[in-house]
């Protein structure tokens, strides 16, 4: 990739680029020429974003490092693109990511759902199927409420997952008050329905984020995520509500650390997920 661009005639009084490094892999300098772009105002946000075909020849790189390239930038909220729509400026600035750091108590845990808020999409009675008791770990045909929603940092406007919630029918009324800054469901069930968990189970996995997601994202389809479901049980170990969510891997990160309870010196270990 040349040091400086060489854009086609037709866009040279738009696009004035800047020199970049000459090292690291060639889509993630295009990645950074095209954020400065971005963040100079020659793409202002709202804007379309040029497609596919204009940046292979505007910058003389393949198509495969153009995808790559705006991969990054989708994930990190710069841009969206829309089958049959093209793409748009979203952003100067990439998505802070939400960074989830426990040492692996009860209380970390719980205030993971007072920092980040529930956008509720749709509400509505559902019986576990083979597939949804598999997730669950709860009977076939036992019933449930389902919540389709996407999750926020308390605070920011660009979603960071795309979520399922499950309660039960009895807890139902927690469901009105998940709008705002509003309270973890763990705590909604503690103040409101007089329940509270005992533990919680976690299983995370590498994923695709599902057809759903992607138009609510504005992500293109075969985007990774991070699959992760949580579980709150009580003291009889009955599963009272469980979450499961698809979290665009730029815009969250997960960091453990175990320590040694053997009486020997702490050792610490971080896992980060992105």
């Amino acid at each position: 990739m040349p040091r400086t661009a060489t854009p086609s005639s037709h866009t040279a009084t738009r696009t004035a680029k800047r020199p970049v490094a000459a090292d690291g892999p060639l889509y993630q300098q295009l990645y950074q020429q095209l954020c400065a772009a971005i963040q100079n105002g020659q793409y202002p946000v709202h804007s379309s974003f040029p497609t596919e075909v204009q940046l292979c020849a505007q910058y003389g790189v393949s198509r495969h490092t153009v995808r790559e390239a705006t991969r990054r930038m989708v994930e990190e909220g710069l841009i969206s693109k829309q089958p049959g729509a093209g793409s748009v400026v979203r952003a100067t600035q990439p998505v802070v990511p939400y960074v989830l750091t426990s040492e692996s108590t009860f209380q970390d845990a719980m205030t993971y759902g007072d920092s980040t808020r529930l956008e509720v999409l749709a509400s509505q009675r559902k019986e576990a199927d083979a597939a949804l008791a598999a997730i669950l770990h709860c009977p076939q045909r036992s019933v449930w409420m389902e919540l389709t929603a996407m999750r926020h940092p308390t605070g920011q406007v660009s979603p960071m997952s795309y979520s399922q919630i499950y309660l039960r029918p009895a807890f139902a009324e927690i469901i009105a008050h998940l709008h705002g800054d509003h309270p973890s469901i763990y705590t909604l069930l503690k103040t409101l329905c007089g329940v509270e968990a005992d533990s919680i189970r976690q299983r995370i996995e590498a994923d695709l984020m599902p057809d759903p997601a992607l138009h609510l994202l504005r992500l293109p389809a075969g985007s990774p995520a991070l699959h992760v479901v949580r579980a709150y049980y009580d003291t009889q170990d009955q599963l009272l509500a469980a979450s499961v969510n698809w979290y665009i891997p730029a815009r969250f990160r997960m960091e453990t650390t175990w320590r040694r309870e053997d009486g020997g010196a702490p050792v610490a270990h971080s896992i980060t997920a992105r």
